[in-house]
């Protein structure tokens, strides 16, 4: 028996472990404005979608203050809202599994946790 000690490790491109960070400047090398400002509020302030969400809502109110229809910022925000209930839905479907599989391995873990969420 021959004992083979070396066996080489092949990792083609895009084969490993990837971590990107989702910034302004990878989508426009020419954003208006100050691209670190941009970053910086995007990761401490506010996402693109809550930005975009106060706004949509300030348009409805106003629209409908001055009894203008906006029948497309209307059908974006119930989709919007519609997508949001949805993911609420497969957060708490997925707490649930996680809380039965913690039952099943971890009586007293699950004991714990259920006493903290009930207070």
């Amino acid at each position: 028996m021959f004992p083979f000690f070396f066996a080489p490790r092949v990792e083609l491109p895009l084969s490993g472990d990837i971590v990107q960070d989702i910034e302004p400047r990878l989508f426009s090398p020419e954003i208006a404005g100050d691209a670190e400002t941009e970053w910086r509020i995007h990761r401490n302030v506010a996402s693109y979608g809550s930005q975009l969400d106060v706004i949509l809502e300030a348009l409805q109110t106003i629209a409908k203050e001055a009894q203008v229809a906006l029948p497309e910022v209307d059908a974006l925000m119930e989709r919007l809202d519609a997508e949001k209930a949805d993911q609420r839905e497969t957060l708490r479907r997925r707490a649930e599994d996680a809380l039965a599989a913690l039952r099943a391995v971890d009586e007293e873990g699950w004991e714990k946790v259920r006493g903290a969420t009930e207070k």
